[in-house]
């Protein structure tokens, strides 16, 4: 794979139209992570006060899990996923660079030939379109759907204690 100007323009034109979708996805990144970030804090505060007013062992544990079970495992994904963006578009802009100084100068490309990386790069663009999104997605509906089974499966348990703690009721006549 060599370098061409056909190929050279193609690639200049398409590296800005990703990088224009990883900005508008780096926004909505942000928004969904300043909220994720606020309702850590939000949990971590709760499960530290009522760490601070727990009288027995059983409050601490309840204080503990509490905090155990805040979302701030999801924002280490989002932020992860937010640096993977950051560098994908800028390896993307060094694509750019390198077909507009290829178009400007064609004999400017001597012994390494950028291709090659421009293809590598603008693939990684193309599949972070779509994994940015579908983690994100996978997140949050697993997430939901693993919080929503976990309160489930507490309700189930404390009926049935209930049920164990009740005593028997007489027989009917």
């Amino acid at each position: 794979m060599h370098m061409s100007e056909t190929f050279a323009g193609t690639a200049a034109a398409l590296a800005p139209v990703i990088i224009l979708v990883g900005v508008v996805e780096l926004r909505a990144h942000a928004d969904r992570f300043r909220v994720s970030e606020e309702a850590n804090l939000t949990s971590a505060q709760d499960a530290l006060h009522a760490l601070d007013s727990a009288t027995t062992q059983q409050e601490r544990e309840q204080a503990f899990r509490q905090w155990q079970n805040s979302p701030s495992r999801s924002s280490l994904i989002q932020l992860t996923m937010g640096f993977i963006w950051a560098t994908v578009s800028m390896l993307l802009t060094v694509n750019v660079y390198e077909c507009l100084a290829y178009l400007a100068d064609p004999s400017r490309v001597r012994g390494s030939d950028p291709a090659h990386s421009i293809v590598w790069n603008t693939t990684a663009g193309m599949a972070m379109l779509i994994l940015f999104p579908l983690v994100t997605w996978a997140r949050t509906t697993f997430t939901a759907q693993w919080q929503s089974s976990r309160t489930q499966f507490q309700v189930w348990q404390r009926i049935r204690s209930h049920r164990r703690a009740q005593p028997p009721s007489p027989p009917s006549p």
